[in-house]
């Protein structure tokens, strides 16, 4: 299995946390709201949905590494939705901070995905649908960047 398949499946494992108890405020535990795709028209209305794309990969040297290692990085991007029917009557934008939280508490929780990755750096934050698309009135979007990090032997190296 490619190590972004690996990867993807170690990322579902942690957002599969997501059970609205304990310290986290959403559940993500229904069918279909954890989603290795990002469709515009696939968005629930009615329940907290994530999805998620494994996007751009990298790979270099720069001087830093052993001989016949490289330093890797893979970015993620999840949008996260959360319907209006499920607001506390906060601004829109803000009412994705609960699921913008769950999210870094879920992935934080084991920054090594597993062993897979050394580290994960997180960029995120939250809008009001309109401003992502007409049909997201009202939903609250979370944009979250996540780049893994991590050390692997070259590629036809043994």
């Amino acid at each position: 299995m490619s190590t972004r398949r690996t990867i993807a499946a170690a990322l579902i494992t942690r957002l599969q946390l997501i059970n609205g108890s304990g310290g986290y405020s959403l559940d993500l535990t229904g069918d279909d709201q954890i989603r290795q795709t990002i469709e515009i028209d696939a968005i629930r209305k009615d329940v907290p949905v994530v999805h998620f794309d494994i996007g751009n990969f990298s790979s270099s040297n720069a001087g830093q590494m052993a001989l016949g290692y490289r330093s890797r990085r893979l970015l993620v991007t999840i949008w996260g939705f959360v319907p209006s029917d499920l607001a506390d009557g906060t601004d829109t934008a803000l009412e994705g901070s609960d699921l913008e939280d769950d999210l870094m508490r879920a992935v934080e929780s084991d920054v090594t995905l597993g062993s897979n990755v050394h580290d994960v750096i997180i960029d995120s934050g939250t809008v009001d649908g309109n401003e992502v698309h007409y049909s997201l009135g009202g939903t609250s979007v979370v944009v979250m960047q996540i780049t893994m990090v991590w050390t692997e032997q070259r590629r036809g190296v043994s």
